[in-house]
């Protein structure tokens, strides 16, 4: 075989030189060649293996290359191999985890047409590469404005988080299942994501929202994930006009009545709802008109004194509480027997009293039932004493009596 050494002339094989380029050769037969690219990260090159010969009886010579990298910790990747005759390149591509040093080995071997490979030595190269931080994943920390959404709305929405990159997108997936696409474009967009969009109508149940990054304008880098943990926010009917059907005791407070020295008195506020989060505004958005009736037919009392009267409300005009635009009733609601009786203890038992929405007919839409004594209040199996607050605070109530959980 013949050997080809490196010398000026017509046979010279040119060294490139280049930044961040690596070429070496071996008994000139041999050569591995790599450069790295920061902008795509990647160590591309070659290794190549030519040999002249023929033999009369078997042909021309096999050629055979495999090559190899190290990375900076000496932990080795194959690049892949080639088989041709007399001349023979593998070209490869390759992606760095580690900034330093890289080695590139390419091993050569010939055989007499389909003989035994015989080893002809080796090239090798190096070639320093600095790859990019790994991108984080993405993480959604807020969304603005919170739940609930109602259909139909056009809301202005910003999600905030980290690692969003410079170029990310968001996804609204509506309860329906219908998605809503947006993105962002610049540094600012790393942390914070914005969008005018229009919940679709007829939804109700839950909207998701999640933030994919194309990393920071060459593509996601790293071992995370290029999408976030999903924000979840509630979707609530067009507010107010619909009919409402349950109601929040929003504020539940227990004192003596006015005048008296031991009897109790409740008070109670509340507000009208037609679904999760939505307050009942009534038809023209600006409040609905409430009546109480009570009904009392099997009640009894058990004091001594003569039996105070019970005021009984009607659904009729002149006895309305209208609520604000948000389905918050005005005023208070108290049970009280109103004076002081005898024996401790005694008063009213099996007591109902019915919230309806005005109409016609009257819509239930909270109840309550229990007993007024001079030192305790029942209602909807909460006992209150005087002095105390807050048992019923935020519960809520429907045309059944007490919800065990609120909408």
């Amino acid at each position: 075989m013949r050997t080809k050494y490196l010398f000026a002339g017509s046979l010279a094989v040119f060294l490139l030189s280049l930044p961040a380029v690596a070429q070496a050769q071996c008994q000139g037969y041999c050569e591995s060649w790599a450069v790295y690219d920061s902008g795509t990260n990647t160590i591309s090159g070659y290794s190549n293996y030519e040999i002249s010969g023929y033999d009369p009886v078997q042909g021309p010579y096999e050629v055979y290359v495999e090559s190899y990298i190290w990375d900076p910790e000496y932990n080795y990747t194959y690049l892949g191999s080639a088989v041709g005759y007399e001349n023979v390149e593998l070209s490869f591509s390759y992606t760095p985890q580690l900034t330093g040093d890289y080695t590139i080995a390419g091993y050569n071997s010939y055989a007499v047409y389909e003989g035994e490979w015989n080893s002809d030595g080796e090239s090798s190269c190096s070639v320093y590469a600095s790859p990019p931080r790994p991108d984080p994943t993405p993480n959604i920390t807020g969304v603005s404005p919170p739940s609930p959404w109602q259909e139909g709305q056009q809301v202005s929405v910003t999600v905030s988080g980290t690692g969003f990159g410079t170029s990310p997108t968001l996804t609204i997936t509506w309860p329906d299942g219908s998605t809503y696409n947006g993105s962002c474009s610049g540094a600012g967009c790393d942390t914070s994501i914005s969008a005018s969009v229009t919940v679709p109508s007829d939804q109700s149940g839950d909207a998701t929202l999640q933030i994919t990054s194309t990393g920071y304008g060459q593509g996601f880098l790293g071992g995370g994930s290029p999408t976030s943990n999903t924000a979840t926010v509630g979707i609530d009917p067009e507010p107010g006009t619909g009919t409402p059907t349950y109601m929040i005791i929003t504020q539940d407070y227990t004192g003596k009545c006015s005048g008296c020295t031991a009897a109790a008195a409740r008070v109670l506020t509340y507000r009208v709802m037609v679904s999760h989060g939505v307050g009942w505004s009534g038809l023209q958005g600006t409040g609905g008109a409430m009546c109480e009736t009570n009904n009392y037919p099997n009640y009894t009392w058990s004091c001594t004194g003569s039996m105070p009267t019970i005021s009984v409300s009607a659904c009729k005009p002149g006895q309305y509480v209208f609520t604000d635009s948000d389905g918050n009733m005005p005023g208070q609601d108290q049970w009280t027997l109103s004076s002081d009786q005898s024996p401790a203890g005694c008063g009213y038992d099996n007591l109902v009293d019915v919230w309806n929405a005005a109409g016609s007919p009257a819509t239930p839409v909270g109840k309550m039932s229990g007993y007024m004594h001079t030192d305790a209040i029942s209602i909807n199996g909460s006992v209150a004493t005087p002095g105390t607050s807050g048992q019923l605070t935020n519960t809520c109530m429907n045309s059944n009596g007490a919800m065990k959980v609120c909408p």
